[in-house]
């Protein structure tokens, strides 16, 4: 399953994955998880505190930037 360019790699959260958020806020509901190793297709939209907009599961998330790093 490969994912295209821009996109988010999850790295090394110490849980061995990373919770996919509805807003891109620490409090928010979780959508999912991801795990580390896992590309997620990046929607150009990053917030000023790092959290980075990405498709999952057909829907739109948010990932904290402390923990992936984007593929351009």
């Amino acid at each position: 399953n490969t994912v295209l360019k821009p996109y988010v790699l999850i790295g090394e959260t110490g849980t061995g994955w990373l919770r996919i958020r509805k807003e891109p806020s620490g409090t928010s509901d979780e959508l999912g998880k991801a795990n580390t190793g896992e590309m997620l297709k990046y929607l150009d939209e990053s917030t000023e505190l790092g959290w980075f907009k990405i498709e999952f599961e057909g829907g739109i998330g948010w990932v904290s930037g402390k923990y992936v790093t984007l593929v351009k």
